[in-house]
């Protein structure tokens, strides 16, 4: 096999390479885990907000056997496994995400034509808090 040569080239890293390597390898994951916190949060926004439209559905379906709501002001039911809470009850049929409590903040679920039945949602890495009025069945975001 005449004028066939292979030359193996020795590649050899500074320590400033290898550094700068390890640096931009820094950066990228530092950057990479900033996004990701910031979509986790939006997620738990998102969890918080549809667990606060289930619990509305619950309560309008407990109304219309009932003719009340269920709860007043500062009880609440706290999602996990098993749920805890003052609203836990066999014929409420609802359950909450994992770490999602929802709370009566206003009014009474027996009289709920004479003061305003209110609840909150929220969670502990959401970044918002969400309120839903009943007599005028609208969500309304809120601040942490």
């Amino acid at each position: 096999m005449k004028g066939f040569n292979i030359r193996l080239y020795r590649s050899e890293l500074t320590v400033i390479e290898l550094l700068r390597g390890i640096l931009i390898m820094t950066i990228l994951v530092a950057l990479a885990l900033l996004g990701m916190s910031y979509y986790i949060t939006k997620s738990f926004n998102i969890i918080i907000k549809y667990d606060l439209m289930n619990f509305a559905k619950a309560e309008q379906i407990y109304y219309a056997k009932n003719n009340e709501y269920l709860g007043a002001v500062g009880d609440y039911v706290l999602g996990g496994n098993p749920p805890s809470g003052t609203l836990i009850r066999s014929d409420f049929l609802f359950s909450p995400s994992n770490g999602v409590r929802i709370e009566i903040i206003s009014g009474d679920g027996k009289q709920p034509l004479t003061s305003a039945f209110r609840a909150e949602s929220n969670h502990n890495i959401a970044d918002v808090k969400y309120e839903y009025d009943f007599s005028s069945a609208q969500i309304i975001e809120k601040e942490k």
